[in-house]
């Protein structure tokens, strides 16, 4: 479980500062394109969408080097263990990241046909490949949250340790905000419009909330764990 920790704590600090980097960086980028426009100056929008793509392949390159690192090589270790749903965990996102690039391959792929020649039938057969993929990304990324659960639930029954179980309820409410935000977003949208921000952002805010500290507490949980050990059984009298 040492290698979860690390991988969740790197992860955390990574995401933070990277994220505060990308931040930065496109701050930058905008206030150079908003100069050139006060100065007259043409903006040059292909640079500033390969300079934007680059940042955020970048990016996506860190995760995946400590997520393949540290999270791929603890969830199967835990597989290895017994806790089958750990397998989940290591190959969903990899499952997942595959379908997202092949719903890219298929815009890619068909946008010329569809923007230049008008072609009906393949813009057709593009969007129903593009739900089709997306539908399975989101049944796999809802079977990766269902067996987050179930591992955090496991261990907290194989270990003892309380913080599992805490990690375990504040996933759970987390979920519960989210879904709550989606089915008033559902619910309240308007045919021409949208629902009341207000009560949408805030159950956004309180589900990111809970789950950040749903992730803080279970990277606490696998520290603790690396260095838990099984209670030694009594020897019989001889």
């Amino acid at each position: 479980m040492g290698v979860l920790f690390r991988g969740y704590l790197y992860m955390l600090i990574y995401v933070i500062g990277a994220g505060l980097a990308m931040v930065a960086v496109l701050y930058a980028m905008v206030m150079s394109a908003v100069w050139s426009a006060l100065h007259g100056r043409g903006f040059d929008f292909w640079g500033f969408l390969a300079a934007f793509i680059a940042v955020v392949v970048l990016f996506t390159v860190g995760v995946l080097v400590i997520f393949f690192r540290y999270h791929f090589r603890g969830f199967m270790a835990l597989y290895r263990l017994g806790f089958k749903v750990a397998w989940l965990l290591a190959w969903g996102p990899v499952i997942t990241l595959i379908l997202m690039a092949a719903i890219i391959g298929v815009v890619v792929v068909s946008a010329p046909a569809v923007l230049f020649r008008g072609d009906i039938l393949g813009a057709l057969a593009a969007g129903v490949a593009v739900m089709a993929l997306l539908a399975a990304a989101f049944a796999v990324g809802f079977a990766v949250l269902v067996a987050r659960l179930a591992l955090l639930r496991g261990l907290y029954r194989y270990t003892g340790i309380n913080l599992f179980n805490i990690a375990f309820v504040l996933a759970l409410v987390g979920l519960v905000f989210y879904a709550a935000y989606y089915l008033y977003i559902l619910t309240y949208s308007r045919p021409y419009g949208f629902a009341a921000p207000g009560p949408a952002v805030g159950l956004a805010a309180l589900g990111g909330i809970v789950s950040i500290a749903a992730y803080i507490v279970e990277m606490i949980a696998y520290k603790e764990g690396s260095e838990w050990t099984p209670k030694a059984q009594p020897t019989a009298p001889a």
